[in-house]
């Protein structure tokens, strides 16, 4: 009996050294991010809209981009905030920090997305960011 026990976790740890880790996804190119605030301590902010456009690079799991404010509620963005983010693939998941610099110093924000299975690579999920406490659905659409 021991032998059969000593033979099965043998077994187990060579499976868990050799079995072969799960592709992670590949989100690099140019993300379209749009978002729309939904709550805010600042009702000001509600219905807002913005869109990002960044170029997000990918090491395994890690992701880092930087890019742009595109648009404002639909408009041209006249100031152009530049953004930074960072985040971690898990599985069909994307946790990602922001920061978009402004003339008020900037701000911080994350994102929490989701992989949308399908063809073209999309992400949807929430944003969340400091200022005034906005939060809303967030949307990438990946460009290749």
């Amino acid at each position: 009996a021991a032998t059969v026990v000593s033979l099965t976790g043998g077994s187990i740890a060579l499976w868990n050294q050799l079995k072969p880790e799960k592709e992670v996804p590949d989100l690099t190119g140019t993300w379209v991010i749009t978002d729309r605030i939904e709550t805010a301590s600042d009702t000001s902010y509600i219905s807002d809209t913005h869109e990002y456009e960044v170029v997000m690079n990918q090491d395994g799991a890690i992701l880092n981009g930087t890019g742009k404010q595109k648009k404002y509620n639909g408009k041209h963005a006249v100031g152009r905030w530049p953004i930074r983010i960072e985040g971690r693939i898990h599985e069909q998941e994307v946790r990602a920090t922001l920061h978009v610099d402004n003339p008020a110093g900037g701000f911080d924000g994350s994102l929490y997305l989701n992989l949308n299975e399908g063809g073209q690579p999309e992400l949807t999920g929430t944003i969340r960011t400091t200022v005034a406490e906005q939060r809303g659905p967030a949307e990438v659409r990946i460009e290749r």
